[in-house]
């Protein structure tokens, strides 16, 4: 992957998903990242924190920079804030969808959506 200075990742992982994979996730992700940002995922019916933590555990094994943010949005503000000119800021797993599922609440939310209302604010 080339870019010019950093590559910022925001990224989490299903719930009620192949939880095995989550420490291979995060050991990958923090591979390529030059800064980790973990966040929610459609979490369902498991603990945001719990499949936080797992995929923490793939990343502390890269020794590169991350954050816990449960809240996306937060989480995508915090990338935005934090990026530099020539940094690449990568939102992964969400793609066009325009939800979040917590138990039994569904949650309007769009990666793009939120991303055009932080760079509108600035």
């Amino acid at each position: 992957i080339f870019a010019k200075h950093n590559i910022i990742t925001v990224f989490g992982h299903g719930g009620e998903k192949y939880n095995k994979v989550r420490v291979t996730i995060g050991e990958v992700i923090g591979t390529y990242s030059d800064y980790v940002i973990i966040t929610a995922d459609n979490p369902k019916s498991e603990d945001p924190l719990k499949i936080a933590q797992e995929i923490e555990a793939g990343v502390k094994k890269t020794n590169k920079d991350y954050i816990i943010i449960a809240d996306r949005e937060k989480a995508i503000k915090h990338a935005l804030k934090k990026a530099k000119e020539g940094d690449i800021v990568l939102m992964a797993g969400k793609g066009p969808e325009n939800e979040q599922i917590y138990h039994n609440r569904v949650i309007h939310h769009n990666d793009e959506e939120v991303v055009k209302k932080i760079l509108m604010e600035r």
